[in-house]
């Protein structure tokens, strides 16, 4: 039987595309609720060059930021800007964190306005890492710019989304869902499933997911459907075992 493996974005809340952060809420104005984006096990590249972007849009110039990689020697910088494909700053000031701890809370603050968080390893080889935001809830839309999803070299490991990037918004936000994902180098499929992904349900209870929607092609996909909390969701890029390249993924939640 053909295995697959899987690029995972779990589909659970509101964020945004990396447009401007709009303006904070006036003194005494409610506060705006607050989310968290989680990414897990994607390669974060050497090089500013390649570094991987996560777009949201915050009610507020700061965002937390605990990224959790190897010790393996590697520098890992970080830098909050003002759009998805905004340049990275030059100078370490409050915008960046040219040595990012591993597992500590940092927070970035772009007085402008913050739209995006970019990493990468400035000194040492490529890892794999995990990453969480925390922000004010300004928008409902996300976007992710990837540069390579390698293909695994270990199947049997890697089967049921064990080894594959996982991502994740919270808390649950129901209603219309449209997800849009482009890339190079490799035929995939883009659907949304609707399980416990993280919990690869699949293996325990040997139940296949529900695939609320699905697209394939060579070099885009695009899905549109209806989220019902509080069920989990996860949007899937099935690479087919080859390694993909300059992945772009933009969700929106109505």
């Amino acid at each position: 039987m053909r295995r697959r493996f899987a690029f995972v974005l779990m589909a659970l809340a509101a964020c945004t595309r990396g447009a401007p952060a709009p303006t904070p809420a006036a003194s005494g104005s409610p506060r705006p609720p607050s989310l968290e984006f989680l990414a897990q096990n994607f390669e974060l590249p050497a090089g500013r060059d390649h570094a991987v972007r996560f777009g949201f849009e915050a009610a507020e110039p700061g965002v937390r930021v605990i990224a959790t990689f190897p010790d393996t020697g590697a520098i890992v910088s970080a830098c909050a800007l003002g759009s998805i494909d905004g340049a990275i700053p030059d100078a370490a000031g409050q915008e960046c964190r040219s040595e990012l701890p591993s597992g500590v809370r940092e927070e970035v603050v772009r007085p402008g306005g913050v739209a995006a968080v970019v990493l990468w390893v400035q000194t040492g080889a490529a890892v794999t890492a995990n990453l969480r935001l925390e922000f004010a809830q300004g928008g409902r839309h996300v976007a992710i710019r990837l540069p390579v999803l390698r293909a695994s070299t270990d199947p049997v490991r890697c089967r049921d989304n064990a080894c594959n990037p996982v991502f994740e918004v919270r808390p649950v936000h129901g209603g219309p869902f449209t997800a849009s994902a482009a890339w190079t180098d490799g035929r995939a499929r883009l659907a949304l499933l609707e399980g416990r992904v993280l919990a690869r349900s699949f293996t325990a209870t040997g139940v296949p997911y529900v695939v609320a929607a699905e697209d394939e092609s060579a070099s885009r996909a695009t899905i549109r459907t209806r989220m019902s909390a509080p069920a989990e969701y996860a949007l899937v890029v099935d690479r087919n075992a080859s390694t993909i390249g300059n992945m772009r993924i933009d969700a929106t939640w109505a």
